[in-house]
């Protein structure tokens, strides 16, 4: 500590101890300390700002007039006199900083305690993805390795096209998978080092190419000669494609605008249980060329050529349609040679025919094939006068709702159809003695009243067993309970294609025991009450309309129905005639 020195003297006998003038003063300055500084350290990333080092416990002692002076590995940072230290930016190796200090009289630098270590990490680098491409769909990618990357793997990404990256949950430096689809794919991975920001990779172009298949077919060609060009669609089904030796379905599909008569696109073979966009047709023997139209246009009733019926059967693509020029509300086509061959599924349309059209010829007017079908469409009116050769059973020939069919085939099989809404009808069976089970004609998930009528009795009751039979040219009332389309299949009642009075329908009734008789049309075309030969018989037509009392059970009581009188030719209400539509009852 600081002390004060004094002096006395004395002499042997005459003087005690007396002070001495003056006095010595010893400054003792108090004990230096150089500190602690925070030793925690930190870690970042290349280039990087380190943080402010703090100083735990400043310098203190000597003559307190303390200087400080900073070092980075043991080398001396100019101009860095101060308790605490912030590192420049910009540091790119690791660096331990450390503190001196000194006073201004007593101590030279001295180490403070504790050490501040920055850990650079290096910047992250992505790296390069090599593998092996292309590759054929349904093949493994085989192993897509990263390699030049600077940190670890985070994550695996990848897109189709154009698309948007999709996470795959593997860190792996070496991924493969399947890919979904054929086409361009793009992969990446994202690095990261240390506390560096992560990075992706290069991006790694994957060309998975479409798996080949073959096509095994004689050589085909139809070229639609048509005026009109549309949009069309082009089916051709009955190929054998091949896959590993193994055969496989598939149909021929092509959606386009035509342009010119020789515009064909590019079409595209799809097998049952595969997509046109992994697969490849290739043709290993023989062309293909089919161009057809949804729609096709009958302009004339030439035996050949544009616009006829036997052209237009050619060029209309399967499940097309058929319609017919409106320049003349009768039309009858001549076939010269051959039938008329129907060997896709196809819709006929002449609706917009008063009189419709009439296909004659000697042999065969019409054959149709194994597997296919003729639908008629609602409001077509047809007569084929010559055989038709139906090979495809009752979904063959199809005649819907509405449609006009006059023939001269012997058990023509065929199925008709019939709208009916909820409300109470009077029908009649087109076919021979056909037995139905009453469910099977009912709505779906529905039911259907089925009422016969005794001639000359009155309406029995309601069919209950499971069984009916549904005679021709007897009516029946029913009533579904929704509206829908009843169905029947089976052989065609026969008649005459003149329709002309030899042709007789006897029922019950007499000029001695006068009563009600509730028949049936059982042809599936108009027929006119008027020309009909009537021995002992009314000379009123009865019709029932449920559009006018749909809420009326039908009875014997003209005031419900509709009449047609072949006397006076007077129709009541106003409008009606004596026409009765296929499948129609009337008493």
């Amino acid at each position: 500590s600081t002390t004060t020195y004094t002096r006395y003297a004395k002499d042997g006998t005459c003087n005690s101890f007396t002070l001495s003038s003056g006095s010595w003063v010893v400054t003792v300055r108090p004990n230096f300390t150089s500190g602690t500084i925070a030793s925690t350290g930190e870690t970042i990333c290349y280039n990087g700002n380190p943080s402010s080092i703090g100083s735990t416990t400043a310098a203190s002692g000597g003559d307190n007039n303390i200087t400080y002076k900073w070092q980075a590995n043991g080398s001396d940072i100019a101009n860095s006199n101060s308790a605490s230290y912030d590192p420049p930016a910009g540091l790119t190796a690791s660096t331990t900083y450390t503190r001196y200090a000194k006073d201004g009289s007593c101590n030279d630098f001295t180490l403070s305690s504790g050490s501040w270590l920055v850990t650079v990490d290096p910047a992250s680098v992505g790296g390069t993805i090599t593998g092996t491409s292309p590759i054929t769909y349904g093949s493994a990618t085989g192993n897509l390795s990263l390699s030049g990357q600077t940190g670890d793997i985070q994550k695996w990404q990848k897109k189709f096209g154009t698309g948007s990256w999709s996470d795959i949950a593997n860190p792996n430096a070496i991924y493969s998978e399947t890919p979904s689809a054929a086409g361009t794919w793009y992969y990446r991975a994202e690095v990261k080092s240390g506390v560096c920001s992560a990075v992706n990779s290069d991006e790694y172009t994957l060309t998975v190419n479409k798996k080949a298949l073959s096509i095994s077919a004689d050589n085909k060609s139809k070229d639609y000669d048509g005026l009109v060009y549309s949009p069309f669609t082009v089916s051709y089904y009955g190929f054998v494609l091949s896959e590993n030796s193994a055969n496989l379905t598939g149909s021929l599909s092509y959606s386009g605008t035509a342009t010119t008569a020789t515009d064909i696109g590019t079409y595209v073979i799809i097998p049952s249980g595969y997509t046109s966009d992994n697969y490849q047709i290739t043709y290993t023997n023989g062309s293909l060329q089919i161009n057809c139209a949804n729609i096709v246009n009958v302009a004339n009733n030439a035996n050949s050529g544009y616009g006829s019926l036997r052209n237009a059967i050619a060029n209309v693509c399967d499940n097309g349609k058929i319609t017919f020029s409106n320049s003349t509300n009768n039309q009858s086509i001549t076939l010269t040679t051959g039938s008329l061959v129907i060997d896709k599924n196809i819709s006929l349309d002449n609706s917009n025919h008063s009189n419709g059209i009439t296909i004659t010829g000697s042999g065969n007017n019409l054959t149709i094939n194994t597997g296919k079908s003729l639908t008629l469409a609602s409001g077509s009116k047809i007569t084929v006068s010559g055989a038709i050769v139906n090979n495809a059973g009752t979904s063959g020939l199809v005649i819907e709702s509405g449609a006009s069919f006059i023939h001269n085939t012997v058990d023509l099989q065929a199925t008709i159809k019939r709208y009916l809404n909820n409300g109470w009808h009077l029908i009649g069976s087109p076919f021979k003695k056909t037995l139905y089970t009453v469910s099977n004609i009912a709505p779906s998930g529905g039911s259907l009243q089925i009422r016969p009528y005794t001639n000359g009795t009155n309406w029995q009751s309601d069919v209950t067993s499971m069984y009916t039979y549904l005679l021709p040219t007897t009516g029946y009332a029913v009533k579904p309970s929704a509206n829908y389309t009843m169905t029947l299949a089976g052989n065609l009642y026969y008649s005459n294609i003149s329709f002309d009075n030899t042709v007789a329908l006897t029922y019950n009734g007499t000029s001695a025991t006068q009563s009600w008789n509730l028949l049936a049309n059982p042809y599936p075309s108009n027929i006119d009450f008027k020309q009909l030969t009537r021995t002992n018989l009314s000379p009123s037509l009865y019709i029932w309309d449920n559009a006018l009392y749909p809420n009326i059970t039908p009875v014997v009581n003209a005031t419900y129905f509709r009449t047609y009188n072949t006397v006076s030719n007077v129709g009541v209400p106003s409008g009606t005639t004596s026409i009765i539509a296929p499948m129609q009852g009337f008493f």
